[in-house]
């Protein structure tokens, strides 16, 4: 019940940002690759000096009895770990202790007429966040929300961040990937982007492609993507999306690639399996 999703108001999760989270897609009843999420939610909380006050088999059934309770098959399960209530200072001691929150929503999809379209981009002007606290997937998003109010305001699907370097980054919530004309698939480099479970996957699934030669993360620019063949934008809630605009203009052939078309397939089969927490 959305009337009963309430916080303390002086939790520093509320007015600070001081916590951490992740966002599980669930398939059909199984929740998909619930260790790689809950492995980063104990590595975003290290990094901020927050431990999980539930050990994983206990998150295991918390993850699992909320998405039973919600009665829906295909979910995204969202877990927030935070410090607590108790003070409206920075202190992070001022409070009574880490919380943890769940709640499930209804997995809305992208349209298949979408998928076979492909999505629009353009680059982002909001500075991108500095590479110790990209790789902490915290619930401060001031950055993520500028840059998808930019998209909006834009008309267009996503931006990608470019640093002080001119390096591309990632999207609000979602990774980038590249083909490139002589095979390779591409990807930023860490620390500069949060390392995304289904990016991670997606290259894992790739070495089924007899046509993907080689798996780099590099350093990456503008030319870069506008010289790919394929250019795509991967995530746990839209799985493989091809770019088919940037900026206006074609891109990538303008139509959904084979290679984004082939990853999807698999990132979908692979969805199928059973969970696993540990």
């Amino acid at each position: 019940d959305p009337q009963l999703m309430m916080i303390p108001v002086d939790d520093h999760q509320v007015h600070r940002g001081d916590a951490v989270f992740e966002a599980l897609k669930t398939v059909n009843g199984q929740i998909y690759l619930a260790k790689e999420h809950l492995d980063r939610l104990d590595r975003s909380g290290a990094a901020i000096f927050l431990q999980n006050p539930f050990p994983r088999r206990r998150m295991a059934e918390i993850l699992t009895e909320t998405l039973r309770a919600s009665g829906l098959k295909d979910a995204v399960l969202r877990v927030f770990l935070g410090r607590g209530p108790g003070s409206f200072s920075t202190n992070p001691y001022e409070t009574v202790g880490a919380q943890v929150h769940v709640i499930a929503r209804e997995l809305k999809p992208f349209s298949e007429a979408k998928v076979q379209s492909g999505v629009s981009m353009i680059l982002s002007k909001v500075p991108a966040k500095e590479s110790w606290l990209a790789q902490i997937k915290s619930c401060n998003y001031l950055v993520n929300v500028l840059m998808k109010k930019e998209a909006v305001d834009a008309g267009v699907d996503f931006t990608v961040g470019v640093d002080a370097h001119g390096f591309l980054t990632e999207g609000s919530t979602e990774n980038l990937i590249l083909f490139s004309k002589d095979g390779k698939l591409l990807r930023p480099k860490k620390p500069g982007i949060l390392a995304g479970t289904t990016m991670l996957k997606v290259f894992e699934l790739s070495e089924k492609l007899p046509g993907v030669k080689s798996r780099e993360e590099k350093d990456l620019n503008l030319k870069d993507l506008l010289d790919a063949n394929e250019v795509m934008m991967v995530g746990t809630t839209l799985d493989v999306l091809p770019v088919t605009r940037y900026d206006g203009k074609p891109i990538g052939g303008g139509t959904q690639g084979s290679v984004a078309k082939t990853l999807r397939a698999l990132l979908l089969e692979d969805q199928t399996r059973p969970a696993s927490f540990e």
